[in-house]
């Protein structure tokens, strides 16, 4: 008895798994084939700007995000659009290394804090960063005209209601960890469905 064959892959589930994978030119290669049959499929446009982003090609992957158009997607679009930023924003920043040197030697540096954490969204790193962003919020509400604000709900906005780091358990776990619950914050903003 042979086995059932599996369904094949649409074009972009295809691209999808080779993305997930960490084969982004495979991914790209695929995207690029379909992309020339219908340059109008959003949802292959967006992964084939996050293959170009992953090549650090940010301008041209600002360029294919600009292309889509329609709602269906919006919110893969606004996350490839939020790591688009993050990584631009980490290209004016100092390095990695600087900064942690900079917190071993005053772990309330502000400014080295949030710095950091978006070095560390720029490189996917959502847990620390996560974390780093909260315990500045707590801290420093104010910091830089409410920078840790805007930025946390990029992330989430990057995340998804349906990522782990995203579920209210998760964050009033990380609130805690940061000294206390902003329960106005927390509700509001944070943990929106």
């Amino acid at each position: 008895v042979s086995e059932p064959e599996e369904p094949s892959l649409t074009p972009v589930e295809q691209a999808q798994q080779l993305f997930a994978e960490g084969a982004y030119a495979g991914a790209e290669a695929v995207l690029q084939v379909l992309l020339q049959e219908d340059n109008s499929n959003e949802q292959a446009l967006i992964l084939y700007a996050r293959c170009l982003i992953e090549r650090d090609a940010l301008d041209d992957a600002e360029q294919v995000l600009n292309a889509v158009k329609g709602d269906e997607h919006k919110h893969e679009l606004a996350a490839a659009k939020a790591q688009l930023t993050f990584l631009r924003q980490a290209a004016e920043l100092p390095e990695v290394a600087m900064l942690k040197s900079r917190l071993a030697q005053n772990p309330e540096d502000d400014e080295a804090v949030y710095q950091l954490a978006v070095q560390q969204l720029a490189r996917q790193q959502y847990e620390p960063a996560l974390d780093a962003l909260l315990q500045l919020f707590v801290r420093n509400r104010t910091y830089d005209e409410g920078a840790a604000h805007r930025t946390l709900l990029q992330v989430f906005e990057l995340l998804g209601s349906a990522h782990p780091l995203h579920s209210s358990q998760a964050l009033h776990a990380r609130s805690q960890s940061a000294g206390h619950l902003c329960g106005s914050f927390h509700r509001r903003h944070l943990c929106r469905a």
